[in-house]
């Protein structure tokens, strides 16, 4: 990919990484991000590789919340043998 141009200032944006946040639920993390980002503003693109980063952290928060959550026993449909 060519050095992209920054949609809202007009400047050509750098490859670099910086800090995003990411929440699910209750749980959040903190990582770096790897994309492209303007030094003017907030602006930033990122890659089909560089979401792959976002989406490995977002999976390790649906683990842990999975992991937190208590089990639920499973409820059967219909009569128990002992109601019939």
């Amino acid at each position: 990919m060519a050095d992209p141009i920054c949609p809202e200032t007009g400047t050509p944006m750098k490859r670099g990484v910086a800090p995003m946040t990411i929440s699910y639920k209750d749980q959040s993390a903190t990582f770096e991000m790897p994309g492209w980002y303007c030094d003017k503003c907030s602006e930033s693109i990122h890659t089909g590789e560089d979401l792959k980063v976002s989406d490995q952290m977002l999976n390790r928060l649906k683990a842990q919340q999975k992991r937190q959550r208590p089990v639920q026993p499973a409820t059967t449909a219909g009569p128990t043998p002992s109601s019939r």
